[in-house]
């Protein structure tokens, strides 16, 4: 199987009006009640009432950061993980054939280069 490595040089900014190109639902499995870490408990363990609805909790997370790396297949969607497709997303990114070019370019984004 032929790949490629992804990297994001560029997302928009968050408080932007292009923030939405990132953003996508993530709906939490674990909800913590109080300060700590500790407190933390998966929705299941928690004692909810059962709307006739039902209870639906959410919101928008960014989908990549500047600087990651993904490993894509041809078409360019992640071969592990998540299975993002970063064209489909308001991100910049760029396609190396060896991951020691990814790298570099990756650090270079995070340096701000």
């Amino acid at each position: 199987m032929k790949h490629l490595f992804a990297v994001i040089v560029s997302v928009p900014d968050p408080k932007g009006p292009r923030a939405w190109e990132n953003l996508a639902m993530q709906f939490p499995s674990h909800v913590q009640i109080g300060n700590t870490p500790e407190t933390s408990k998966p929705l299941e363990e928690l004692d909810l009432p059962t709307p006739s609805v039902g209870l639906l909790m959410g919101a928008r997370f960014p989908v990549f950061v500047a600087g990651e790396i993904l490993v894509v297949n041809l078409d360019g969607r992640e071969l592990f993980g998540r299975g993002r497709k970063p064209s489909k997303w308001g991100v910049e990114f760029e396609e190396f054939a060896t991951i020691e070019e990814a790298l570099e370019r990756a650090a270079s984004v995070k340096l701000g280069a």
